[in-house]
């Protein structure tokens, strides 16, 4: 349902910003669906819409953790709460963070420091973050991650910090969330070896990775039936056109009733490759991909630029451009 919607009003959402049909939607999964019977499914429902709200920007990025995150219950294995979470905090502390605590302030100290109490109280100085304990940390930790990459950053001062929280959190699910940012930031992390694969293409020939060792890839997994994928086939083949051909693009295709798309490909003259990924779903744990689409970015040596790379709407043409100016420095 919400993708059928996304795709029917994709430019009313994205470019006029009109929220009307967005409460239509909200009414008819309200009366098609007993979500109020099902809390998982409540829950899952408010933060899709949420998700629209925000993405459409009739909601500011503090005016939906005031009203969706901030003293709310946190949906720990809620997919559309952690996937929003994940979302909205991706700009937030470059962006709207009190101007004592910009993002610049927080990497300073993370290089100075691996004191979690100093750490602490400098984001406490965000008011909305300040009022609720529980998602604070959550935040924290999520931004630990994001910095754990900058330059001259001390990354063993982040995992003492994840260590600290590991052990004397006072929320036992933090504990363990901590324990696998731990295990997260050295996988798939920049410059480890990306995972490799033996796929068929539309004519049945085995493509792997190494094939295109010596440029930038751009892996782009897609499932069938996904009507943002096809949507974002169009802006993926801007970029491969500007960027060819220093970039590879690979499409990866999950999913049955793969004709649609490899007719799609064929109506466009989108002339990169379109693999299948079949029985081999193991591939889509190895690249941490838990949605679709789902972008990733390896270097000319076969290693992980990004994972998971930015959404084509998301600046992705712009972190490839920094990639490669950057891979062919040596920065």
């Amino acid at each position: 349902m919400y993708d059928n919607f996304v795709y029917r009003n994709f430019n009313v959402l994205y470019k006029r910003r009109d929220s009307r049909p967005i409460t239509e939607f909200q009414n008819i999964v309200s009366n098609r669906l007993p979500i109020e019977k099902y809390p998982y499914l409540k829950m899952y429902a408010d933060y899709t819409i949420a998700s629209l709200r925000w993405v459409s920007h009739r909601l500011s990025d503090r005016n939906l953790l005031q009203q969706y995150f901030i003293n709310q219950p946190a949906g720990y294995e809620n997919i559309a709460y952690t996937d929003l979470f994940h979302e909205v905090m991706k700009g937030y502390f470059k962006s709207v963070l009190h101007p004592d605590t910009d993002y610049r302030k927080i990497v300073s100290l993370l290089i100075d420091s691996a004191d979690y109490r100093d750490f602490d109280k400098l984001i406490q100085k965000d008011t909305l973050l300040k009022k609720d304990d529980r998602f604070r940390e959550l935040v924290e930790m999520e931004l630990l991650k994001q910095i754990y990459f900058e330059k001259n950053i001390k990354q063993n001062h982040i995992e003492t910090i994840y260590a600290y929280l590991a052990a004397n959190s006072r929320f036992p699910e933090h504990r363990t969330i901590a324990v696998d940012y731990l295990k997260k930031l050295h996988r798939l992390a920049y410059g480890t070896p990306a995972p490799g694969f033996v796929l068929p293409d539309i004519m049945g020939n085995e493509r792997t990775l190494d094939d295109y060792k010596g440029k930038f890839v751009l892996l782009n997994f897609i499932k069938t039936d996904c009507k943002i994928c096809e949507k974002q086939l169009e802006q993926t083949d801007k970029i491969y056109r500007q960027k060819s051909p220093g970039l590879q693009v690979i499409t990866i295709l999950s999913g049955d009733n793969t004709d649609r798309t490899i007719e799609l490909f064929s109506q466009n003259n989108y002339d990169w490759p379109l693999l299948l990924l079949g029985n081999k779903i193991l591939l889509l744990e190895s690249y941490d991909v838990r949605a679709f689409p789902a972008y990733v970015l390896i270097n000319p040596d076969g290693t992980i630029a990004m994972a998971p790379a930015p959404m084509p709407e998301e600046n992705l043409l712009f972190f490839i451009n920094s990639m490669m100016k950057s891979f062919k420095t040596g920065n």
